[in-house]
């Protein structure tokens, strides 16, 4: 293979001119020798860096992303830099950048650090954010400061450039390692700040503490109903466990529909896809869906889309508090002692069983009883299909199918008290077994060390 040429962006970095203090400009020059830097070093192998910049701000939401980012496999987000005005104070740029790491399992698996870099006007400086067993999360300055003006600091921020990039192969080359967390069974990272499109039809952005989720006006003509919607999640923001519809300050807030005909919302709590592990496990989880389907029921909707796609768990970690004062997302801090050592105090989800499960997807949702005008999929018993009202206990019903497609081995270690509630699951279409009835069910009841090996 022949030798790579310099890219333009790679050249330009080192004999692009000094001209004024307008922040674009600047924007240029660090492009070039980050951006064009790992370009030309990313040349002829297989794409695995990924990178992007926030050009423009295309909803209030948006401010919540870095200015520059790149990932691993387009799903790592491994490097973000952010860049403020001269007259920003360092402290506060280091909170600022803080505010956009989101250390959580489900974005950054086992990876031990990431990098970043701040500049301010046309100084620059490079970090890595390494969190320790100490339950803080240092940001550590990694180099010197960097002036942009200068032709020599250049020269270093290239240098500096090319050690992160190695590093960052050596993420690549140890991907299974990284990318599995320390977290049982989670399936799969969520890629923080990147796009991911399921069949061209619905968009998915993770933003740290929400998800901005896009639903094509294709989709929502042939499925769903806006003003459903709307209600649904009106009538259903009391529910523990269930998702909810926020505005950027994280209140209660409904869908919007767009010119384009397309429904925007942004949705909390987030959590990522994990299978139960272990009978006590199980029950929590079935147990907290069939809460939120009680209360659902009660409020006269049914959720209608019962499957593990749509069943998560909480994050443990979270290192951030939304100030109620601000559209700002805030370090949780010690207050001014935090700023001064650059800690931020990590927060952990106490391990209450029913409340780490949350169900999520309430656009297929409707009124209980109400008349199908679509048969949609084979997941729905046979009598909900178009023309037939759908009943709440076919939402209960729903829950046996989705531990059908488990396989029964998974479940052959078991007490007998959990095959009854799989009995009473199975006949639920035809006996309008109710959420509160599979409540009531014997191993809901019975203490799990009467029957479970710890």
């Amino acid at each position: 293979m022949t030798a790579p040429t310099l890219s333009l962006p790679f050249i330009n970095a080192i004999s692009l001119p000094y001209h004024d203090t307008v922040l674009s400009n600047y924007t240029i020059v660090i492009d070039s020798l980050i951006q064009g830097t790992l370009s030309v070093l990313h040349f002829g192998t297989r794409k695995w860096l990924y990178m992007n910049r926030s050009t423009s701000i295309h909803s209030p939401e948006d401010i919540f992303r870095p200015d520059w980012m790149c990932w691993i496999n387009e799903l790592l987000l491994v490097f973000q830099g952010i860049q403020l005005a001269e007259e920003i104070d360092w402290q506060i740029g280091i909170s600022y950048l803080h505010s956009k790491i989101h250390w959580k399992s489900m974005y950054y698996g086992n990876l031990p650090y990431t990098f970043a870099y701040i500049s301010k006007g046309s100084k620059l400086r490079f970090f890595i954010f390494n969190p320790n067993l100490e339950m803080t999360t240092p940001l550590t300055q990694i180099s010197q400061e960097f002036n942009l003006d200068s032709i020599m600091d250049r020269f270093g921020i290239i240098k500096t450039v090319i050690n992160i990039y190695s590093i960052l192969k050596t993420i690549y080359r140890n991907w299974e390692h990284i990318s599995i967390t320390h977290i049982p069974s989670i399936s799969s990272l969520h890629p923080l700040y990147l796009s991911v499109q399921r069949n061209g039809e619905t968009i998915i952005e993770f933003f740290g503490e929400f998800v901005k989720k896009t639903i094509s006006s294709n989709l929502m003509n042939r499925f769903f109903k806006f003003e459903t919607l709307c209600a649904i999640y009106n009538d259903t923001k009391h529910i523990k466990n269930l998702v909810h519809c926020v505005d950027i300050n994280g209140n209660f807030d409904m869908p919007v529909r767009g010119k384009d005909g397309a429904c925007r919302l942004l949705i909390q709590p987030v959590g990522y896809h994990y299978y139960p592990t272990g009978e006590k496990e199980w029950k929590s989880c079935l147990r907290t869906v069939l809460k939120v389907l009680h209360d659902m029921h009660k409020v006269g909707w049914t959720h209608r889309d019962i499957h593990w796609g749509n069943i998560m768990r909480h994050d443990g970690n979270d290192i951030k508090k939304r100030d109620k004062d601000s559209n700002e997302m805030k370090v949780q801090s010690i207050y001014n002692d935090v700023v001064r050592d650059n800690i931020v105090t990590v927060t952990k989800r106490s391990d209450n069983n029913d409340d780490e499960w949350l169900l999520i997807d309430l656009e297929m949702g409707g009124k209980v009883d109400e008349v199908l005008d679509i048969t949609l999929w084979d997941r729905w018993p046979e009598k909900a299909e178009k023309g037939q009202i759908y009943k709440a206990c076919y939402d209960v019903w729903q829950i046996e199918r989705m531990l059908h497609e488990v396989g029964d081995s998974e479940f052959k270690t078991f007490s007998k008290y959990f095959w009854k509630f799989r009995d009473l699951l199975r006949k639920a279409a035809i006996d309008d077994v109710s959420a509160a009835e599979a409540l009531k069910c014997e191993w809901f009841v019975i203490d799990n060390d009467l029957f479970e090996k710890e």
